[in-house]
């Protein structure tokens, strides 16, 4: 049987939250479910306001929609993402501004972010990759007095801190996914945390049509649905309640992977901290040696082989096709992105993997590693 690459925990607590809800006709995304979910998220990550929406790609679009995102303006965004931070910015006729990774945690390079903002930089999209915290507070401070308008990508970064602040309450909105995968999941659905009262009103009428407020059926806007729905909230938010058991699941798995593979000449993994922040374990991401010759791609199939289930580390944005399509051409390199991406996977891991099955994945990482490295 396969080892999958995620393996969720959905006890019997969040069974019957869901039960309750079903029996009691709650399924619409306007319930006192949805409501104490943003309730419970905003104190979580210590924000004044959470807006739940059907996924993390619809909390994306809203967030450049208050960012003002247009045509001819500027996104920052770093290459070394998933491609739900680039669609809203294509769609809206903006330029995506691509920026490397740094080498020493794998975060979208500050320097360049510092350097690629220009007169006509809306936003900057601030993406805590896999799980280990970005330091946005020092780059506000980097960018001065009207720095432009910081999105927070936490979708893979929910538990986790920045200078002793939770990730969710640092840019001037954060996004976040519940998707099957996440720390904390719902199947789908999303959130967007923030302090301004009259911006989280704007998003709660831009989820749901922007129905009048006088008249239902009178709309100044061309708005989405893009509610959450009853039973997804009453999932979400019965995994809240368990979030820490899970972070420190995650982290043990991350340490018995870390220990039982150290070994393997140039298997590096994704640092466990870098000067701010502590790894969340969204995924456990790791990289073959830059002169073994042995790729990703290599040992992902190798594993499948062996019955184990992984992933390929995200493709870098400046190389994908869709830029064509809306006119963008971009020939520059981003080499520590394009590095990570041909020799990086990531393994098994989850909040419901037992260590049985990690003892397993080291098992045929080693095995698998050693003769293809031969």
């Amino acid at each position: 049987m396969m080892i999958p690459v995620n393996s969720p925990d959905v006890n019997q607590a969040d069974i019957e939250r869901v039960a309750e809800d079903l029996r009691l006709g709650r399924l619409s995304g306007s319930t006192v479910t949805i409501t104490g979910l943003e309730l419970a998220l905003a104190a979580h990550v210590g924000t004044a306001h959470a807006v739940a929406v059907a996924n993390g790609s619809c909390a994306l679009d809203l967030a450049c929609e208050v960012a003002g995102v247009g045509p001819g303006d500027e996104v920052v965004l770093p290459t070394l993402t998933i491609v739900s931070c680039l669609a809203p910015i294509l769609r809206r006729g903006a330029r995506p501004v691509f920026v490397d990774a740094s080498p020493s945690d794998w975060n979208m390079d500050l320097d360049q972010v510092v350097s690629s903002v220009g007169p006509r930089t809306r936003a900057i999209i601030a993406v805590h990759t896999y799980g280990l915290g970005l330091d946005i507070p020092t780059l506000r401070e980097r960018l001065g007095e009207r720095p432009p308008y910081i999105i927070e990508d936490a979708a893979e970064a929910l538990g986790v801190f920045v200078r002793n602040r939770p990730c969710g309450s640092l840019g001037d909105v954060a996004i976040h996914s519940f998707y099957a995968n996440k720390v904390i999941t719902g199947g789908e659905g999303g959130a967007l945390t923030l302090e301004d009262y009259e911006t989280a009103e704007d998003l709660r009428a831009l989820r749901n049509l922007d129905f009048g407020a006088i008249e239902r059926f009178r709309h100044e806007r061309a708005a989405w649905n893009f509610r959450m729905s009853s039973l997804q909230g009453a999932l979400i938010h019965s995994q809240l309640d368990r979030i820490q058991m899970f972070l420190e699941h995650r982290r043990q798995v991350g340490l018995r992977y870390r220990e039982q593979l150290s070994h393997l000449p140039g298997l590096e993994f994704q640092p466990l901290t870098n000067s701010v922040s502590e790894n969340g374990h969204w995924v456990v991401a790791v990289t073959t040696g830059a002169n073994t010759g042995v790729t990703g791609e290599m040992m992902r199939s190798r594993l499948a082989e062996e019955g184990i289930e992984t992933r390929a580390l995200f493709a870098p944005l400046h190389r994908q096709p869709v830029l064509a399509r809306f006119g963008f051409s971009d020939q520059e390199t981003r080499p520590v992105a394009e590095s990570l991406y041909a020799r990086g996977l990531y393994l098994p891991c989850g909040n419901g993997i037992s260590f049985d099955s990690v003892d397993k994945v080291c098992s045929a990482v080693d095995r698998v590693y050693y003769e293809v490295f031969s």
